[in-house]
């Protein structure tokens, strides 16, 4: 009866928003107030001056979500991610990379975690690696990420398979 009870709850959560941990009394370092959000789909950091898609590829806002596509791949490895970016056009834009190691880390939101971002500009990230456009020079089996669990740079290997979201110079 207990697994019963506890495979449904899995079930119901399958369909449940889910929202970082945030500390309030630290001081945000991606507030939303930094951010416009255009047409839903995107939104402009007015500090940086990029455009980001606010789902992660392979996810599609619906409603105030970014659900998981079933019939699209939402992780890559790190050329795949690369080559992606040729010739890909979203929400009337055809000038769509990969966000460098820098780039990435300036929406991680330290005071939050399990995602570390802010989840009302970029719903339902997964907290997970997530691929930047720089490779690791020290060693070229490697490139750069962000680890959206915590917030923290990594460097895996480039034929290991993570997330990506895309961005823009506005």
């Amino acid at each position: 009866m207990k697994i019963n009870f506890f495979a449904g709850v899995g079930i119901l959560l399958l369909g449940v928003e889910l929202h970082a941990e945030c500390n309030t009394q630290m001081v945000s370092t991606a507030p939303s107030v930094r951010y416009v959000i255009e047409n839903k789909i995107t939104v402009v950091d007015t500090a940086t001056g990029l455009m980001w898609k606010r789902c992660a590829q392979g996810y599609e806002l619906n409603g105030s979500a970014c659900l998981e596509e079933s019939t699209k791949n939402a992780v890559y490895e790190w050329r795949e991610a690369l080559e992606l970016t040729v010739n890909y056009s979203f929400g009337s834009y055809s000038d769509w990379r990969l966000p460098n190691a820098n780039e990435l880390a300036s929406i991680v939101e330290f005071s939050c975690f399990d995602p570390a971002i802010n989840h009302d500009v970029f719903p339902n990230t997964p907290a997970k690696v997530f691929w930047s456009n720089t490779p690791n020079r020290s060693n070229t089996i490697f490139a750069w990420g962000v680890d959206f669990k915590q917030g923290e740079s990594k460097t895996p290997y480039r034929v290991d398979s993570h997330n990506i979201r895309l961005v823009r110079d506005y």
